[in-house]
């Protein structure tokens, strides 16, 4: 990806991600805190379809117990 400050929006960056070769994604916006930490997301596809994410409450350095991961596909 090519990355291109956007803004420093108040106290969060906000950076523009382009692939460097054409394919599903067009760009994604990432915006960070002051403290570095994901605060929003927004991908754009190819088709111009937009996804958008936005983080809360979003906590460092805590253990989650493996069987909150595990994934039984259906039949």
């Amino acid at each position: 990806f090519e990355v291109e400050p956007r803004a420093k929006n108040g106290v969060k960056h906000v950076f523009v991600l382009k692939p460097k070769k054409a394919g599903q994604v067009k760009n994604i916006q990432l915006t960070l805190t002051p403290e570095l930490v994901v605060d929003h997301l927004v991908i754009t596809d190819a088709y111009d379809g937009v996804t958008e994410l936005a983080f809360s409450q979003v906590e460092l350095g805590v253990s989650a117990p493996d069987s909150l991961f595990d994934f039984t596909p259906p039949a």
